[in-house]
C-alpha cells in the first residue's frame, strides 16, 4: 500500500512532523506499506508514485481520503 500525505514548508500548516500533519492513530500501516509525500493537489507530480507503482506492477488503484 502506498500511503501518500500532502505537505507544506517548515512554517505551513502541514509541515512534517508538526500535529496537525501526523497521521490518525486509527489508520493501520503495515511494515512493507510506504509513503509518498507531496507538495502540491497532483500526487503524481514530484513524486516517486508512478515509478514505484510500475516498479510494483500495480496496474489498478484504489483511491481513499
Amino acid at each position: 500500500m502506498f500511503i501518500v500525505q500532502h505537505e507544506s514548508d517548515a512554517n505551513g500548516p502541514l509541515a512534517r512532523d508538526s500535529d496537525a500533519w501526523q497521521l490518525p492513530p486509527s489508520l493501520v500501516r503495515e511494515a512493507r506499506d510506504e509513503s509518498i509525500h507531496k507538495t502540491v493537489g497532483d500526487s503524481f507530480h514530484g513524486t516517486p508514485l508512478a515509478e514505484r507503482l510500475r516498479a510494483a506492477g500495480v496496474d489498478n488503484v484504489v483511491l481513499c481520503g
